[in-house]
């Protein structure tokens, strides 16, 4: 399990570096905004400061995730990752709401002044910026299996593209279409909902023991390549802290003996940590039926 914390401790330059760049961007968006009178600029700067807060939450639960298993949590505090997870998403939900309300508002009430082209460079420099963490983020978040920081990239991509969008909102409204940068601000809240509800989704599917039909099969289907195995009778996964737990039975030859059939158990377990460095695996041995 030691590598395994020193992953978590990996993802969590992840998070600190989203973080700075949010507080950067936050700060730029919102004065431009601001004095720039641009709705979807303000939109999307409250959402990079919301983005900020929720770098916070996943440094917590990053760290909270790598204490060692203690008397009232047997199995560790590997969960820790996907609850700031969650507790992401909703955070994501809250400003998602927020800014789609005030975006609306504006567009039943428009204003007469037009953003600045200003406001389309620090866009457009804050697309870029966004661009490069979720690069980042995502590579890093595939090397270290932390779906806090998978969730954390899927965000700076939508951050990412909110950005592009208000940039285009800005030069549109320059060129006369006036509607288009409150129209944007509803747009960029909805960007922001979606990214949130799917975090949330996928945060829940993960505390809930949820796990992927296809990637049972494929461990299933890997299992029977191990000598000694004649069937998988059953098979069951959950994550923890990115990797997945496994409880399996497989069937064996009747006449082995408990040393020859404990053997082949061992090489399915060692088999599943080398091909897919999972958690843990629970192998259950039976008899083939003959």
């Amino acid at each position: 399990m030691e590598d395994r914390r020193k992953e978590l401790k990996q993802a969590e330059k992840g998070s600190w570096i989203s973080l700075i760049a949010y507080l950067i961007i936050s700060a730029g968006k919102l004065l431009a905004g601001y004095l720039l009178h641009s709705a979807a600029l303000v939109a999307d700067g409250y959402n990079n400061l919301s983005d900020s807060i929720n770098s916070i939450a996943m440094i917590v639960g990053l760290r909270y995730a790598q204490k060692p298993a203690d008397a009232n949590h047997r199995y560790g505090h590997w969960k820790g990752e996907t609850v700031a997870t969650l507790a992401m998403s909703f955070m994501i939900l809250y400003i998602g709401i927020q800014v789609t309300l005030t975006a609306i508002k504006q567009v039943l009430n428009p204003s007469n002044q037009q953003p600045s082209l200003m406001t389309a460079t620090v866009a457009g420099l804050s697309a870029l910026i966004m661009l490069g963490v979720y690069w980042y983020n995502q590579r890093l978040a595939k090397r270290v299996h932390s779906d806090g920081l998978a969730a954390a990239a899927k965000d700076n991509l939508a951050d990412m593209l909110t950005s592009l969008a208000t940039m285009l909102a800005v030069i549109a409204s320059k060129a006369g279409w006036s509607w288009a940068d409150p129209v944007m601000a509803v747009i960029v809240g909805l960007i922001i909902l979606k990214t949130g509800l799917e975090i949330f989704v996928e945060s829940v599917f993960v505390l809930t023991d949820g796990f992927p039909e296809d990637e049972l099969m494929m461990y299933r289907e890997e299992i029977l390549k191990v000598r000694g195995v004649l069937a998988v009778k059953s098979i069951r996964g959950r994550s923890y802290g990115g990797r997945p737990s496994l409880d399996v039975t497989i069937l064996v030859d009747p006449s082995l003996t408990i040393v020859q059939a404990h053997d082949i158990s061992d090489q399915v377990e060692e088999f599943l940590d080398d091909l897919f460095a999972i958690h843990s695996a629970d192998i259950h041995v039976e008899p083939m039926d003959v």
